[in-house]
């Protein structure tokens, strides 16, 4: 979704606010280091999270759906380590197949790989297992680790002056922030831990701890059909032969007496109705991204635009229909297809994008400023929103708030149009000193 600003200036206003210290882990009662205590752990994963929503385009649209998911997941939360934690599980319109948890219990699934279960105890044992690396504070432990031996890959060192720079708290970190926990790979010793953890909470639960072991087939099978799809999900979660073994056999020694309960399927079929009819339109969405890659955006749009047809409540449809149309410069088009989106899902940070960008190359500059602020209050500042308001603010003649902007993506490193253009009017408008060309060596 764009470059976020808080990914380039993140890493060192956390570690200058964190200080390191010894936590308890509460699975395994041992004192470990770490830069997150519970409190910033849970502020760190509470203000990541509705930038990761967005980052996974969206939640689906399926109150009922929402419900039972969410259901599921806190009955396993109450039987956890860590019941007291206030954890949050939401279905996201991502169709590759993925479940990803943030530091205090904010978890999520993603359409495509809830698309493939059967059973709500399969479904149990993906969402226990995310709540085992939730409990054992996985996440925490991992940012502590990457932060002390030299940062987390692709942040940066440089940190927004707070005095110089308006709107620069932590929660413009977030959005990056949390991309980053999520995108730190789990070690193999974390895995078994939360498989073991997993397990063991859907069988308090009530569950058939076989539905845990499916729900790795199902991802291993998946895996050796279609690698390219699942390789998010292997690279945060990295499944093996063993892994699947293992559980099996833990399965049918621990907790022989739940092999024979029933599977849970009634309820999960009925929940999950409406996301299965869905799947050719998602199917069409995928199409439609290969396209927008190769640069068809005519091409795309018109895919986007079927599956919008075929799922009328997902307003991620006609936002990436509006994307490809803004690409197509069909800018009158993309702003209708942007305005649908709205309707459909105020906050969804891809439709307002669109609707911002089509409005801004269309001259209507503060309906411009009030879509992609309103893109900026679900997602974050971005480069790609914070640029656009920039130009935006330029037009209207507020040189005061174009300089904020301009500021912003100057000190965020970035490159091309916007670190390039924002540095020219800078310059121009003598808020900063040309930097003195660097000599070249001496013959």
């Amino acid at each position: 979704m764009g470059m976020s600003i808080g990914r380039r200036v993140g890493a060192g206003l956390l570690a200058a606010t964190f200080a390191v210290a010894c936590v308890t882990n509460p699975v395994t009662g041992k004192s470990q280091l770490s830069l997150l205590g519970e409190e910033e752990e849970k502020k760190l994963g509470a203000q990541a999270y509705g930038p990761m929503i967005q980052e996974s385009y969206g939640a689906v649209t399926d109150p009922g759906l929402q419900r039972f998911v969410d259901g599921v997941g806190q009955g396993l939360a109450k039987v956890s380590h860590r019941p007291a934690l206030d954890y949050e599980f939401t279905v996201v319109n991502a169709n590759y197949d993925n479940a990803f948890a943030l530091p205090g219990g904010k978890i999520c699934i993603t359409r495509g790989l809830l698309s493939r279960m059967t059973t709500e105890d399969q479904l149990a044992g993906v969402v226990g297992h995310e709540v085992g690396h939730v409990t054992a504070r996985h996440g925490a432990q991992q940012y502590t680790s990457q932060m002390l031996i030299g940062g987390l890959v692709g942040i940066g060192a440089i940190v927004l002056d707070s005095e110089d720079v308006k709107g620069a708290p932590l929660i413009m970190a977030a959005a990056g922030i949390g991309g980053q926990l999520v995108l730190l790979r789990y070690s193999r010793d974390h895995e078994r831990q939360s498989d073991e953890l997993g397990m063991e909470y859907m069988a308090r639960a009530g569950y058939n701890p076989e539905g845990f072991v499916e729900s790795m087939e199902i991802l291993k099978g998946a895996h050796d059909r279609e690698p390219s799809k699942l390789e998010a999900m292997f690279q945060s979660h990295p499944l093996t032969t063993e892994r699947i073994e293992t559980a099996r056999q833990r399965a049918a020694a621990k907790y022989p007496e739940k092999l024979g309960a029933p599977y849970r399927v009634e309820a999960f079929a009925s929940a999950t109705r409406g996301l299965k009819a869905e799947a050719p339109a998602f199917k069409l969405m995928d199409e439609g991204e290969k396209l927008l890659a190769k640069k068809d955006a005519r091409g795309a749009a018109a895919k986007f635009d079927e599956a919008a047809r075929l799922a009328p409540r997902q307003a991620i449809l006609p936002a990436l229909k509006a994307i490809a149309l803004v690409d197509a410069n069909e800018l009158r088009s993309a702003r209708d297809a942007a305005r649908e989106a709205v309707r459909r899902d105020p906050a969804l940070f891809h439709g307002r994008l669109a609707g911002g960008i089509s409005s801004y190359k269309l001259s209507d500059w503060r309906d411009a400023i009030g879509e992609l602020e309103a893109a900026e209050r679900s997602a974050g500042a971005q480069v790609v929103t914070t640029y656009y308001l920039g130009r935006s603010y330029d037009a209207l003649g507020d040189r005061s708030s174009a300089v904020e902007k301009y500021k912003l993506i100057v000190q965020s490193g970035a490159t091309g149009e916007p670190g390039d253009y924002s540095k020219r009017r800078l310059l121009e408008w003598g808020v900063v000193s040309q930097a003195p060309q660097q000599q070249p060596p001496p013959r």
